[in-house]
């Protein structure tokens, strides 16, 4: 059971058996076949690889562009309405610090007619007092004055009764120069004199008193001069204040107006712009619209083709499976066969040593 090989190595060479070679040269040439054919396999399959790969990126690139478009539109919408918002915004903050300026004035302006109006009831009050005082004043006066007086007036009738019948007792005296008695005249005539210094004295004590009222009044006049001035002096004051105040109002309301325009051109600016962004956001949905479109139908028409070309590689893939099953079935049999064809000659290059072997014994000398 020794294996026989149809070849014999020697020290520089090589010797087969005949056929042997040609047998070799045909298993070579279908193992090159079949490595040919893993490597088509395996070269296709890079081939394929990498078309998916190039599509797979180009799918990716596509989604991204579509990503940041969209993206784009969003961010550009959103900082259009932020825009619009802050400026609507500004503008009614400054609409609501113009009306508390406003207000603020008002309140000056009510302030200081409210200040002016309560100084001059103030001094309308206290003038009031001052009549109702001096009303009251002279009515006490004039009656103590009235009772005094009148009692004086009785005093000086009588007096006046006195001197009126001592004048016609002197008169009478005189015609009928025997009818009176001289010295009891003179004491009548003593009297009245008494009397008339008497009145003199009181006129004159009256003159004084008339005298100092009429300086306390000259001094009430001043002083109600005074105030007077003071009371002008402000009321000057209070009609320059108002017109100061409404040359304030005048301009505060040239500016109310200024800025009434400038709301207004505002407005119409903000109308505008909205009208504009209505219009630039319509233009610019219609073209993502149309973009998004194009995008996705290049999107399903690159989809369909990787289908395709995924569904022929697999037809591709299944085919080369086919094929190398069925190499390797061919490649399995003949490599049966070759081995059946090496055992037979390993059996007849047996026989064939053992018939030279055997030659070579009979020839050689005992």
């Amino acid at each position: 059971g020794s294996l026989i090989t149809p070849f014999a190595c020697g020290n520089t060479k090589i010797y087969f058996r005949a056929g042997a070679l040609g047998r070799l040269d045909t298993a070579r040439v279908e193992v090159y076949s079949v490595n040919a054919i893993v490597l088509q396999r395996w070269a296709r399959k890079f081939t394929a690889n990498s078309r998916y790969a190039a599509l797979k990126k180009a799918t990716i690139f596509l989604q991204a562009s579509l990503h940041r478009n969209l993206a784009r539109n969003s961010y550009m919408k959103k900082r259009k309405a932020a825009l619009t918002i802050a400026c609507f915004a500004r503008v009614m903050i400054s609409k609501s610090k113009l009306v508390k300026l406003r207000a603020n004035k008002a309140v000056i302006i009510l302030q200081n007619r409210w200040r002016a109006r309560e100084s001059k009831m103030l001094l309308e009050k206290f003038q009031n007092a001052a009549r109702v005082i001096q009303r009251n004043t002279r009515a006490v006066k004039n009656k103590t004055v009235t009772s005094s007086v009148l009692s004086e007036w009785v005093e000086a009738a009588r007096r006046d009764e006195k001197l009126k019948a001592l004048l016609l007792k002197i008169a009478k005296a005189k015609r009928e120069k025997s009818s009176y008695d001289p010295w009891a005249l003179l004491d009548e005539c003593e009297e009245m004199l008494i009397y008339l210094g008497e009145e003199v004295y009181k006129f004159r004590s009256k003159n004084s008193d008339l005298k100092i009222e009429v300086a306390e009044q000259k001094n009430v006049i001043n002083k109600i001069e005074t105030s007077r001035s003071s009371s002008e002096a402000a009321r000057s004051a209070t009609n320059i204040n108002s017109t100061h105040l409404a040359k304030k109002n005048q301009v505060l309301t040239e500016k109310l107006n200024d800025s009434n325009a400038n709301i207004a051109c505002l407005k119409n600016i903000i109308r505008v712009l909205r009208k504009s962004h209505a219009d630039w956001k319509s233009k610019e949905e219609l073209k993502c619209r149309l973009e998004t479109e194009s995008i996705m139908e290049d999107v399903r028409t690159q989809k369909k083709a990787l289908e395709l070309a995924q569904i022929a590689h697999k037809k591709e893939l299944i085919a080369m499976e086919n094929e190398m099953d069925l190499a390797r079935n061919r490649y399995r049999a003949e490599v049966l066969k070759l081995q059946d064809e090496l055992k037979r000659m390993q059996e007849s290059h047996d026989e064939d040593m053992a018939v030279m072997l055997d030659a070579i014994n009979s020839s050689s000398p005992c």
